[in-house]
């Protein structure tokens, strides 16, 4: 990443660029984080480099300490710009393997004495010949800065090179923010973002060759799973298949669970799209794909109701009727409590990563992932995807469990979940050793609790929407009394 600054009129006294290189200095130090090397040079064209029988025009680079370690030249003779040379403003000069021959046609060029601007330098390096971005020049020259700046010479720009930490968008956005509030009026230019918009039609090949592949293996998915199918069906004639004919399709489903999560996590990543990408309201983004899943589920079903078969294997087939009586009486609790442990497990390990902590730290504080040199529209899609995933899988479980669907059966679940955060939180706000995922599902157990016993003291199906609408008041007043004795800290 590059940022141009025009470079200070030349003076005699020279101190202009020698003071604003300085400062220079200090802003990308301030970033240090962020980047892995950045240096500072200045670039002048046309000038003249000349010998006692040669003269050309000439594209200078006046350069700061580390320039070579973020600008990368081929050493070919001799050395580069020290960073004692900058120091001392020693007159040496670096020339690029055209000027050499040029110059001095074959002989040993280190050592050799060339004026610039009627000022003598002595060869210090060879190094092999490149072009950059707007080099008009057929011959390159690097100088230290400070020798510039103290010989009055006049430069056209002032360069900020750095190389990120990182090939997220978060370095960038830092490293623009950082630079353009300390000098404004300048271009910045982000190579590796040039360099992705050029590569963009081989990555959409590649795209396109990693669907074929994904397509090519879900066919051989399809066609393996369909092989068990006929497999099973063989298998059917004998009496100790049919009887656990439930129990392999209850496995075949709980495998299909994961569908859900893709096809949740798809609904939550274009809600993501909608609000990070193009600009749209957090809120209204998810409106807006909540009204076209409306139409989706409906187009699905064909109508707005459908029954499953009650004999019909569901995921709670894995415990057959042969079971105990008391462990097939419990079979929806055991499974669904077993599903929900499983994903909060791994939900805990994924919030201990480096890519958890972002997330949590986005909803928290987004200045502090930019800062982070992370990007937080990136992370924002990440964890719309995630918490859709875990939607969808819990409504995969609870039509099996009903054994029903209906297109509005989402309705009213986000005051539920709102109400299982809030209650769990503030139960467990003190409870370090608690982790908040156990606090939600604790929450949850208590919310479904409290409403079942309600429904038990005699209060109607109709009083459902009063009953949570008062459990949701409450636990806004329990929230708001937990904060004033003390946030806890995630």
């Amino acid at each position: 990443m590059e940022y141009i600054l025009p470079a200070p009129a030349a003076t005699q006294e020279g101190g202009e660029l020698n003071a604003l290189y300085e400062e220079a200095q200090k802003q990308l130090a301030s970033i240090a984080d962020s980047v892995t090397a950045s240096a500072v040079g200045a670039r002048a064209q046309g000038l003249t480099l000349s010998t006692e029988t040669q003269s050309a025009q000439t594209t200078v680079y006046a350069v700061g300490s580390g320039y070579f370690d973020v600008v990368h030249e081929t050493l070919l003779d001799g050395r580069l710009i020290s960073e004692a040379d900058v120091k001392r403003a020693e007159d040496a000069i670096v020339i690029d393997e055209s000027t050499a021959l040029t110059f001095f046609a074959g002989d040993e060029p280190v050592g050799k004495t060339v004026t610039l601007n009627g000022l003598n330098y002595e060869v210090a390096g060879v190094v092999r010949t490149s072009r950059r971005l707007g080099e008009t020049d057929e011959h390159v020259a690097y100088i230290p800065i400070t020798a510039a700046s103290a010989n009055a010479l006049a430069m056209q720009t002032v360069e900020l090179t750095a190389q990120t930490a990182d090939k997220t968008t978060g370095s960038a956005i830092l490293m623009e923010n950082t630079l353009r509030t300390w000098q404004s009026g300048g271009s910045f230019y982000n190579y590796n973002k040039l360099a992705l918009g050029a590569a963009m039609p081989i990555r959409w090949l590649v795209l396109f060759a990693g669907v074929a592949l994904l397509l090519s293996l879900v066919s051989r998915l399809n066609a393996a799973a369909w092989g068990r199918v006929c497999y099973y069906a063989d298998q059917l004639k004998t009496r100790y298949a049919r009887d656990m004919i439930g129990g392999m399709t209850a496995s075949v489903l709980l495998a299909l669970l994961g569908y859900a999560a893709l096809a949740g996590a798809a609904a939550g990543a274009v809600t993501g799209f909608f609000h990070v990408k193009l600009k749209i309201r957090d809120l209204l983004s998810g409106i807006i794909t909540m009204t076209a899943l409306y139409s989706i589920n409906y187009t699905i079903v064909g109508k707005p109701n459908e029954f499953l078969d009650m004999q019909a294997p569901t995921i709670f087939s894995i415990i057959p009727k042969t079971a105990p009586g008391a462990l097939y009486s419990l079979r929806y609790l055991i499974i669904s409590l077993a599903i929900a442990v499983i994903i909060k497990l791994l939900l805990d390990r994924y919030l201990e990563t480096k890519s958890g902590f972002l997330l949590r730290g986005a909803g928290d504080n987004e200045r502090l992932v930019v800062t982070l040199a992370q990007n937080p529209g990136s992370v924002k899609i990440l964890g719309l995807s995630l918490a859709n995933a875990l939607v969808a899988t819990a409504g995969a479980i609870n039509l099996q469990y009903t054994r029903s669907f209906n297109v509005s059966a989402g309705t009213g679940t986000l005051v539920m979940g709102l109400a299982a955060v809030i209650i769990g939180t503030s139960l467990f706000a003190r409870a370090r050793h608690v982790k908040l995922t156990t606090g939600v599902l604790v929450g949850m157990i208590i919310y479904k609790g409290c409403i079942s016993l309600a429904m038990q003291a005699g209060l109607q199906a109709k009083d459902t929407n009063l009953i949570v609408a008062a459990l949701f008041v409450i636990t806004l007043l329990a929230s708001r009394s937990s904060k004033k004795g003390g946030d806890r800290i995630c």
